[in-house]
């Protein structure tokens, strides 16, 4: 998988603002690559996906259909739970993206047998039609179409010509212009641009939409997984996900703290032991807050404790510093209420 280093903000149609992090991924059906390898390959990138482009060539007939087999496989790469048990798929659609199916250099008419017009997805849906039959090819054929509506309920398709008329000119697609492409093929792909813009959502699992740190964490616990001849568990890497998010949200709350204990340590100490324990009940609050904002989840009592027990010693530490200082703060009252006093003995001002 590739990623590009600087993700694309885009609009939805709501209005709210998205980062779009594109991911790429080598084709499947290499040469030098077995159906495992890709089917681990699609899973990895659905599982980090929101939203899922497939791109082939032509149209979608059964030997496009067929190049989809390995969702068949799905089954044996993913697993949707923590623990033990056979997985059987029928979760998968709460986590898998939407899936947009790009139709290249496509020449048919899009019209059904009665010639009247009909839609890219309509094409989709009627080509996933099951066919008819109780043949073991026919049943091998539906039951890829079966598991592709149900794995993707949200899939749309978008069809392209072919970008030039002048097939020597294939080969050179990325040094020449666009003004030398086919209008119609230049406002297709503009369609598709604005389609995919405006249609990705934010990636969403169990309910809660991650951030750069989350999606880094489930990359690098699918990788394992991966690398290690597992399952890609969607239950383990969840809980690791929700592990670090929370260590994470532990350790900006202890941040929070100590940052408000130093200011107060270098504008308002000294300062009497019951005002102490007030800004300090106020400060532990705020931390508190900040680590029930950042985390996932209801399970903190093992977060909570380690924050409580750092911010514990964080405020020793800044009783120890407001004790020192009004020792000091004292000490300075008492030389300064006793200097006249040796300035007049030293004087003899005090000679009997």
């Amino acid at each position: 998988l590739w990623l590009w280093r600087k993700p694309i903000r885009c609009k939805m149609r709501d209005g709210k603002e998205v980062n779009l992090l594109i991911i790429d991924t080598e084709g499947i059906g290499s040469l030098d690559a077995d159906a495992d390898h890709d089917a681990k390959i699609f899973a990895l990138a659905l599982l980090l996906s929101s939203y899922f482009i497939y791109n082939s060539v032509g149209s979608i007939d059964e030997a496009a259909i067929n190049s989809l087999s390995l969702v068949v496989e799905l089954t044996k790469h993913i697993r949707t739970k923590a623990g033990g048990g056979a997985e059987t798929g029928e979760n998968f659609a709460q986590f898998f993206p939407h899936f947009l199916w790009v139709v290249r250099d496509f020449g048919l008419q899009l019209c059904d047998e009665a010639g009247s017009a009909i839609t890219s997805k309509q094409y989709l849906e009627r080509a996933l039609t099951p066919t008819q039959g109780f043949s073991e090819t026919a049943e091998v054929k539906n039951k890829i179409r079966r598991m592709l509506l149900a794995f993707f309920p949200d899939r749309d398709c978008v069809t392209l010509k072919r970008p030039v008329e002048d097939e020597s000119m294939l080969q050179e697609l990325d040094s020449i212009g666009w003004d030398s492409l086919r209008p119609e093929f230049v406002e297709q792909v503009r369609q598709l641009r604005r389609k995919i813009y405006t249609n990705s959502p934010p990636k969403m699992l169990n309910g809660r939409a991650l951030d750069g740190s989350m999606i880094g964490w489930l990359a690098d616990a699918y990788s394992k997984g991966i690398n290690e001849g597992e399952k890609l568990n969607i239950g383990d890497a969840w809980a690791q996900v929700s592990k670090s998010k929370n260590q994470q949200a532990t350790d900006a709350a202890v941040r929070h703290y100590e940052a408000a204990a130093a200011q107060v340590a270098k504008k308002d100490l000294p300062m009497s032991g019951r005002d102490l324990e007030a800004r300090h009940g106020e400060m532990s609050a705020a931390a508190m807050r900040v680590l029930k904002a950042g985390s996932i989840g209801d399970d903190l009592e093992a977060f909570q404790l380690e924050a409580s027990e750092k911010i514990a010693n964080a405020y020793r530490e800044l009783r120890e510093s407001n004790s020192a200082m009004a020792k000091e703060a004292a000490l300075e009252a008492c030389r300064q209420a006793y200097q006249p006093i040796e300035e007049g003995l030293d004087g003899g001002a005090y000679d009997s």
